[in-house]
């Protein structure tokens, strides 16, 4: 038998299959509404983030449904249509968001100190694509990549470039796919256009300080549209 790499099993990982496991041993029915998040991340000891993933996870292996607005439900496992599982290396959406985070803010103070005027009005040409946008467009999600990798182009560090691309290759992953889609809308993306705004503004201004706090304000938005209450 040949020796295997150990995978490291993520957190949201452990709490999606102690899950999984009690509704298999019917801790919770078919049918019935899980207890409120608040509630199961108290009794799991864990934190609401790590059980947001999890429950994602869960829904897309066609063990949960989440019904915004109302909460998390178990499904007939015999009824479900989940088509694969996740790996349990796969990054969780809030890793990934942080991870930007500080990516992000290093880029955008590099892209103020090094950008030429060029590179700048390259950013803003990736910007007035976004802001052609809609929700629900397919190409939207291709044209944020664009509108960000243009500031990690404009840094001048391709090490930048790569990292970057490699988080949105997670981002684009069905685990984060899946809980954005929970929370996306016209008003939120209006939001998250207004800090796209303010990022552009600051490059263009060369202002250091605005651009790297315009950068941690965005992600600590997009973090909390995520954290949203599935429940009302």
């Amino acid at each position: 038998m040949p020796i295997r790499a150990i995978e490291p099993n993520r957190i949201y990982r452990q709490i999606a299959s102690q899950i999984a496991e009690l509704v298999r041993q019917g801790e919770f029915h078919t049918g019935e509404r899980l207890p409120a998040e608040r509630d199961l991340a108290h009794r799991l000891g864990v934190s609401r983030s790590s059980l947001r993933e999890a429950l994602i996870a869960l829904e897309i292996e066609g063990i949960v449904e989440v019904r915004s607005g109302s909460g998390v439900y178990v499904l007939d496992r015999t009824e479900s249509k989940a088509s694969f599982v996740l790996p349990a290396t796969t990054v969780g959406p809030f890793d990934i968001i942080r991870a930007r985070s500080c990516l992000e803010t290093e880029i955008a103070i590099t892209a103020v100190r090094v950008a030429t005027d060029q590179q700048i009005n390259q950013i803003e040409s990736r910007l007035q694509v976004l802001r052609l946008c809609v929700v629900g467009e397919p190409q939207l999600i291709d044209a944020d990549h664009d509108f960000h990798r243009s500031i990690a182009e404009a840094s001048g560090n391709g090490a930048y470039i790569l990292l970057l691309d490699t988080l949105w290759e997670h981002r684009t992953a069905p685990l984060y796919y899946k809980l954005e889609n929970h929370f996306q809308s016209s008003k939120v993306w209006k939001c998250a256009m207004q800090e796209h705004e303010r990022i552009f503004a600051a490059i263009a201004a060369r202002d250091e300080a605005e651009a790297a706090q315009a950068v941690q304000d965005h992600m600590r938005n997009a973090e909390e549209r995520l954290a949203a209450n599935f429940e009302q």
